[in-house]
């Protein structure tokens, strides 16, 4: 008989004690470390965005005029060689082929 009243009070105290913890997790310390986490988040994204947004500002001003404007130049020659190799294929009938003669 001693060994069952020492297992239900080992079992007892077992069940206090993770009630006991579950409580002081729930009212106490699960709120302050989500406050704690949602300040902590909001201040990397701040950080974050005011990163994002010097190394945009950075990587503009690294980029000359002339850069940009030989890129746009360069595409649109391709575009227009394009359309008109593909306007001479359709008038002409040929094969549409980039091997050359």
């Amino acid at each position: 008989m001693q060994i069952v009243y020492s297992a239900g009070t080992a079992i007892f105290s077992s069940l206090l004690t993770l009630g006991l913890v579950y409580w002081l997790w729930s009212r106490r310390l699960r709120p302050r470390l989500e406050q704690r986490m949602e300040a902590a988040l909001a201040e990397f994204g701040e950080t974050l965005r005011q990163q994002v947004q010097q190394g945009v500002l950075d990587g503009l001003k690294s980029i000359s005029a002339k850069q940009v404007m030989s890129g746009t130049r360069d595409v649109l020659t391709r575009t227009a060689e394009g359309l008109v190799k593909g306007g001479l294929v359709s008038l002409l009938g040929g094969a549409d082929n980039d091997e050359g003669p």
